[in-house]
């Protein structure tokens, strides 16, 4: 017994070892007092809602400011006009959440799922969205101003009048996007053919020399 013993304890302790010589540490669960918080006041900033369930919850004008989310899940959350500037919002899923008119600015956001959300009027700017999905979302008048859209997805997604103006676009996909009014002047990496996927109108606004399509 006592040789089974230690054999785990071995056992245990090389597993240790290997985790420190690896760097890689346990991942934190949400803070139970900050989610009451923020569900008793809605304002947490800073606070820790790493892997929190938070789907449904009206949280419309929050104060999340530098708030770490980190694989939280807001599905069909309200949002509106609440404040996630700043925060750790990486692997976080906001599918058909409402955002409407809410800020992300300075957000680490990749890998964020915002497939059918309602961002109109959101701040999304100098945000980097690497591998985000945005599919069917609606961004009419975002400002995604120095966004970093590096194989993000926004098939069909709806950007009218979106401001991305200095965005880096280096692997988007934009199937079936409308662009319409949208501002894309001194984009990064923006190419032809990922234009040719997308649609807009004589109010879009793009770099010398490219065209795009005619939304139907």
């Amino acid at each position: 017994m006592l040789g089974i013993f230690r054999t785990c304890t071995m056992a245990l302790s090389t597993v240790a070892l290997a985790i420190v010589i690896a760097g890689v540490s346990p991942v934190a669960a949400a803070s139970d007092d900050d989610v009451k918080k923020l569900r008793d006041t809605g304002q947490c900033a800073d606070c820790d809602f790493n892997d929190a369930d938070l789907q449904n919850a009206d949280l419309k004008g929050a104060n999340l400011a530098k708030a770490n989310l980190r694989d939280a899940e807001l599905d069909k959350a309200v949002l509106e006009g609440a404040d996630l500037s700043e925060g750790d919002l990486r692997g976080t899923s906001f599918k058909r959440a409402k955002l409407k008119g809410s800020r992300f600015e300075g957000g680490k956001l990749s890998h964020t799922n915002f497939e059918r959300a309602d961002l109109q009027g959101a701040n999304l700017s100098d945000t980097n969205l690497k591998a985000a999905r945005l599919d069917r979302a609606d961004l009419t008048g975002e400002n995604l101003r120095k966004a970093n859209l590096e194989k993000t997805r926004m098939s069909r997604a709806i950007l009218r009048g979106a401001q991305l103006q200095e965005a880096s676009f280096k692997g988007a996909i934009f199937n079936k996007a409308d662009l319409s009014g949208a501002d894309l002047s001194d984009a990064d990496n923006l190419t032809q053919a990922q234009l040719d996927e997308a649609c807009g109108n004589a109010d879009t606004v793009l770099p010398g020399g490219m065209t795009i399509p005619a939304c139907e």
